[in-house]
């Protein structure tokens, strides 16, 4: 089993929050955290930002608001397929 890199640990962050990862994955990040401190405390930080959110208030966007970022989500994703 090869060892997990800094970058993928950061890419497979979401993965393992959503209990997708694999098994051997899973072990592999595990792993990294014992022995990165860099990615441990950036693993903890994104923990610490979900709980903090998860506490605040669900605020619908005003209509305008929300379209507007819309089309400029859709003009980032035309020019990114570009």
């Amino acid at each position: 089993m090869s060892e997990m890199d800094c970058v993928e640990l950061v890419e497979r962050v979401t993965d393992c929050l959503e209990e997708a990862l694999a098994p051997e994955e899973l072990m592999k990040l595990l792993d990294h955290l014992q022995i990165c401190k860099g990615c441990d405390a950036y693993f903890n930080e994104v923990l610490v930002t979900l709980k903090v959110m998860s506490h605040l208030p669900a605020k619908p966007l005003p209509a305008d608001l929300e379209q507007n970022l819309l089309a400029v989500y859709r003009d980032w994703a035309e020019s990114a397929v570009a």
